[in-house]
């Protein structure tokens, strides 16, 4: 084995030692640039509360941010709040509901219409829908993340007028599959799904269910929502993109208590 003389171990000591702290330095940056973007698109966990102050002082746009709680892909959340949620309380003539009414089993569901993982996840809540919509209540939330989605909002105040005549689960159904969500779009969206084109445009530009969609706001603030899409079913949580097999053992576990 070849021996090192003391000056030149000397030299490659310190040379690996300044290439290791180059090193952590690059990881720290990379890290800060990852922790940067992902706060930009994600929003923090203060955000949220942040909206309803705006909300309430009326001096700014509505507007709130999903979290970094990482929500591409879904899962049941390991904590169950700790006591039962009495779903009297979040869910109001309101809010556009599927299914049976009298079931046991409620599906609270928190979407916002120009967010990535609710558009993902539509086809597999439209089936958990047509499967069990017999068993179970399934209830629309609005959740407009208007940081990052322009179209949010708007979007979120004509759904609520298309549930103002009675087509709402058509609108919701067209939007997601076409996923256009302009102001032009939100138009021929209603002239496909039947509405009255007059009694919509008037709807719209008066901003009249603002306050509704607050309260959708405000119940999300009040059992920590973390972001879109994040569903309930009775007392359990679902966050982001769930697979099928997920959705099944839950509801069919909550159906047998």
């Amino acid at each position: 084995m070849e021996i090192l003389p003391p000056k030149s171990r000397a030299h490659h000591t310190l040379g690996l030692t300044v290439i290791s702290i180059i090193i952590i330095l690059l990881l720290f940056f990379l890290g800060l640039v990852v922790f940067y973007l992902w706060q930009s698109k994600y929003g923090s966990g203060e955000d949220i509360a942040k909206t309803k102050l705006e909300f309430q002082s009326q001096k700014l746009t509505p507007r709130l941010v999903p979290t970094s709680s990482g929500l591409a892909r879904g899962k049941p959340d390991q904590g169950e709040p700790k006591a039962p949620i009495n779903w009297t309380e979040y869910v109001t003539k309101d809010n556009p509901t599927f299914g049976s009414v009298a079931s046991p089993v409620t599906i609270i569901a928190f979407i916002d219409f120009e967010c990535p993982f609710s558009q993902e996840g539509y086809p597999i809540f439209k089936s958990v829908m047509e499967t069990y919509g017999s068993a179970a209540k399934i209830v629309f939330k609005q959740l407009p993340l208007t940081s990052i989605h322009a179209n949010a909002l708007p979007t979120a105040e004509a759904a609520a007028c298309a549930y103002e005549q009675d087509k709402f689960w058509e609108y919701y159904n067209y939007l997601f599959n076409t996923k256009k969500l302009s102001a032009n779009d939100l138009t021929i969206a209603a002239k496909a799904v039947g509405l009255d084109l007059n009694t919509f445009s008037t709807c719209q530009k008066s901003a009249k269910y603002q306050k509704e969609i607050e309260k959708d706001v405000n119940d999300a603030i009040a059992l920590g929502v973390r972001g879109t899409p994040t569903y309930f079913v009775n007392n359990e949580v679902i966050e982001g993109v769930a697979d099928r097999a997920i959705w099944d053992t839950i509801i069919l576990r909550n159906l047998k208590k």
